[in-house]
């Protein structure tokens, strides 16, 4: 099921973005579409690292507080993927890419995937054996006869 719905957004997905880039450019024309994408991609850039440096220094003090950063680590991945998205050429995917870019909504989006992944995944906790064996040896480098042969 899910490599249906995936393989339909790779085939779907460019065709969207050709034909928006089209239409845009019977707007607009075709300089100024170009020029577009070019500065759309270039802010969506600039707003990443901005985020990004914020969210390596949220983690960072949840760690140096001893808390648990899942929320911020998701965030993270998120930003990466809004990067892909704002690589990709085409109107479609920087939007998603700018969006993801929002703080408000990446939190919100982090949150939904962090809920998923605790409703639906699979965590163990493995305790440690406490058994200790206490015991010398000796390393013995020359060969042993077989019983047999002594």
């Amino acid at each position: 099921m899910y490599f249906l719905l995936i393989l339909a957004l790779l085939i779907s997905l460019p065709l969207a973005e050709i034909y928006c880039i089209i239409q845009v450019g019977r707007v607009l024309g075709a300089l100024p579409t170009i020029l577009l994408l070019v500065v759309i991609s270039l802010a969506g850039t600039a707003l990443l690292r901005w985020q990004g440096i914020a969210t390596v220094r949220r983690v960072q003090l949840m760690l140096s507080q001893g808390r648990l950063p899942a929320v911020e680590v998701i965030e993270g991945l998120l930003l990466v993927l809004a990067a892909v998205l704002m690589i990709t050429p085409g109107f479609l995917t920087d939007v998603a890419g700018l969006l993801l870019l929002l703080p408000p909504l990446r939190g919100l989006a982090a949150a939904l995937i962090l809920r998923q992944a605790l409703k639906h995944g699979r965590f163990a906790v493995h305790g440690v054996d406490t058994t200790i064996i206490e015991g010398e040896f000796r390393r013995d480098d020359q060969p042993r006869l077989p019983p047999d042969r002594r």
